[in-house]
């Protein structure tokens, strides 16, 4: 994201030990790309094998920033996260796939970042329904007949379970692509089906494939 107070890049930075990674978002300046501070969004620590077994299962979880917006001098963004439980048959495969969103509420664009991001709303996968969730596009920034200011969002989401033996028919298999409404403060305003699908589907085959 910019506008003239600088430039707004999402990063994604790895760590071996521990394992796991942080998610930050930097300003540098608009003119001669000097940085201008890093403000952090979350860490996140990869999930332990369990014991016992030589190929045992093992969740692997990836979060990225995805979109970033500035609206009125703020700057907001979203994420998203994907839990991937990984079980060996021949090799590791997928055999289940939950995702869940994050809105978050940066700061005024103006100030040099530091410190940690507000988050304004998560969107947990929701084991229930079997639904997930995955904040990956600012739509746009909507006001309706009241004035109210939303932010409307893009979630490709999908959930996932029963993905092995190889060449099953999986228990469950849905792509739950949503839109949703936010209002500044981030509180749910709406929540509707895309009637179409996003960029990223969930594929049954050799366990679950999601790309």
């Amino acid at each position: 994201a910019a506008n003239k107070d600088g430039l707004f890049a999402g990063t994604r930075k790895m760590s071996i030990s521990p394992a796991g990674y942080t998610l930050s978002v930097k300003k540098y300046d608009k003119e001669n790309g000097a940085y201008k501070g890093t403000m952090d969004v979350g860490a996140f620590q990869s999930t332990p094998t369990e014991p016992g077994s030589p190929y045992p299962p093992y969740t692997k979880i990836m979060s990225a920033i995805n979109d970033l917006q500035v609206f009125d001098g703020v700057l907001y963004g979203v994420s998203s996260q994907s839990n991937e439980l990984q079980k060996y048959e021949t090799r590791y495969w997928m055999d289940a796939f939950k995702n869940s969103g994050v809105l978050y509420k940066i700061g005024s664009t103006k100030d040099t970042l530091s410190g940690r991001a507000v988050v304004l709303a998560k969107k947990d996968w929701d084991e229930a329904n079997k639904i997930g969730y995955g904040f990956y596009r600012f739509i746009a920034v909507k006001y309706d007949e009241a004035e109210r200011i939303k932010l409307i969002i893009a979630s490709d989401g999908a959930w996932g379970e029963g993905g092995l033996p190889l060449g099953s028919s999986p228990d469950v298999l849905k792509n739950t692509d949503k839109v949703l409404e936010y209002d500044l403060k981030g509180s749910l305003q709406a929540e509707r089906e895309t009637g179409g699908s996003f960029s990223k589907t969930l594929e049954h085959g050799s366990g679950f494939d999601w790309q």
